[in-house]
């Protein structure tokens, strides 16, 4: 969200003479229908807990749309936290997707008991039937749900009938092969019923399908579904490792075989396909080297990751990105041997571009990483770009920071917040913002006295961090819930 907002840009400029309070503006953005949905998305991308009394107003609005972004959104925001918002929803909301919803995400938080599982399977929505009967089974009791499952087999609905097949199929009732055979073989079936399927077999690890995922894998050409297929077939199946690291060495699509890769090297103990991969000089080669290194990281590691970044290619440098984003999660400060590449990425994307294209998004990526290992080496190259001349270099690389969650990207960005060029100005502030620093106080009110001519999504971030800077979260709060129609004191 943040990212998309930085990027779009806009300009502009305004003769109102006074900023509205934060609390006021909120108000005024919840209490419009064509701005209260954008609205609540911005909010949600905070992250912020605090926030959860809003959400738990918006769950019970008279927009379903709304209610389904509200639920999604309190799990999120406050995990477990949020369980009597979603037990809310799920006993009393009127609409079905909105209960299922809210169950899938209790499910999710391991936050409802086997009891409760168990009365569900009573609901007069059969979605609901099949998603707490699945649940039943994954917690090792099947007994209670097998009527209800073998009942929903037989629906009209062909994705709940797959649902139950193969969940029944998960048991080992192995009759229900033949007609989930069927719909997989089927030419004409819909990738989204298939994929949907695909991803019961993978999170399930159901055996007795990974044939039919197999299959599917080598008789489709969309790429997306074959990736899915292939993995529902390695992850589920026996012999994964291996049958990926065949089809890589079959394949000459790039990004077929970069996908692939990232397969097999989720597997566990890939190192002997790795190594038999890692001989080659082409993408896969490059980062199956990678991925064999990276493990101890070090100059072998930051090699690797540079050699595959040097090869330009789109897919190739979002592979390093995502492995950059996930050892950075999991190692910390230990991560900091992808500098050198995250750099490479951030000073390859065009400076001159007059638009901003996928590069200046991966720089972006690559520029919030950056930040976040925050090297001397990375704190010297984000610097440098950001004192520089206004580019498309230097608009990536604030639009980064804009994410990073370092408070050093304030002392990197706040002299932005002086800038000639709005965009930057703004990317400023609400880098700043986001960490409460009273420095973006002044360019944030100038965002919500112009808040008509910026997106909904812009004034609502503007006006919670200003909120937080002033102290006026409560007021803030306050008046948001009032506005979706459910007055503070009564939540």
């Amino acid at each position: 969200m943040l990212l998309c907002i930085a990027l779009a840009g806009e300009p502009a400029c305004s003769d109102t003479p006074e900023a509205p309070a934060p609390q006021d503006a909120l108000r005024a953005l919840l209490g419009d229908p064509t701005t209260a949905d954008a609205t609540l998305a911005a909010l949600a991308a905070t992250g912020d807990r605090e926030l959860l009394p809003v959400f738990a107003a918006a769950a019970k609005t008279g927009d379903r749309a709304r209610r389904m972004l509200a639920v999604s959104a309190a799990a999120k925001l406050a995990g477990k936290g949020a369980a009597d918002i979603l037990y809310d929803r799920l006993r009393h909301d009127e609409a079905d997707e909105v209960r299922s919803e809210a169950l899938v995400q209790l499910i999710s938080l391991e936050a409802v008991s086997n009891d409760q599982l168990t009365q569900l399977l009573q609901a007069n929505d059969p979605t609901l039937r099949c998603l707490a009967a699945r649940a039943l089974v994954r917690a090792g009791q099947a007994g209670p749900a097998l009527q209800t499952l073998k009942a929903l087999a037989g629906s009209a609905d062909p994705t709940l009938a797959g649902l139950a097949r193969l969940t029944l199929l998960s048991t080992g009732e192995m009759e229900q092969l033949a007609p989930l055979a069927e719909v997989m073989r089927n030419p004409s079936a819909p990738p989204q019923l298939l994929s949907m399927l695909l991803g019961q077999i993978t999170e399930d690890r159901i055996a007795s399908a990974a044939e039919l995922a197999r299959e599917l894998a080598v008789g489709t050409d969309a790429i997306p579904l074959k990736v899915r297929a292939y993995r529902a077939a390695a992850t589920a199946g026996a012999g994964g490792r291996a049958l990926l690291a065949q089809t890589i060495a079959d394949s000459t699509g790039t990004v077929l075989r970069v996908q692939l890769l990232h397969l097999l090297a989720d597997l566990p103990d890939p190192q002997e396909q790795l190594q038999s991969l890692a001989r080659g000089d082409d993408a896969v080669g490059l980062l199956a080297r990678l991925e064999l290194a990276r493990g101890a990281g070090g100059e072998p590691a930051s090699q690797a990751a540079r050699a595959a970044v040097a090869l330009g290619h789109t897919v190739v440098i979002d592979y390093v990105l995502d492995r950059a984003r996930g050892d950075l999660a999991e190692r910390g400060k230990g991560a900091d041997f992808y500098v050198p590449a995250l750099v490479a990425i951030v000073q390859s994307a065009r400076a001159d571009s007059p638009v901003m294209l996928d590069e200046h998004t991966q720089a972006a990526q690559a520029a919030e990483l950056l930040g976040e290992l925050a090297t001397d080496e990375a704190t010297r190259a984000l610097t440098a770009i950001l004192s520089g001349p206004y580019n498309a270099q230097v608009r990536a690389v604030a639009a980064g920071l804009l994410r990073c969650k370092n408070k050093a990207a304030c002392e990197w960005t706040a002299a932005l917040l002086n800038s000639p060029y709005e965009e930057l100005c703004t990317d400023a502030a609400l880098t700043l913002g986001q960490h409460a620093d009273h420095r973006a106080a002044a360019a944030l009110s100038d965002i919500l006295r112009q808040g008509r001519r910026h997106p909904p999504e812009l004034t609502a971030l503007a006006g919670w961090y200003l909120a937080r800077i002033t102290s006026r979260t409560a007021a803030a709060v306050s008046a948001a819930t009032e506005a979706l129609g459910q007055p503070a004191s009564n939540r």
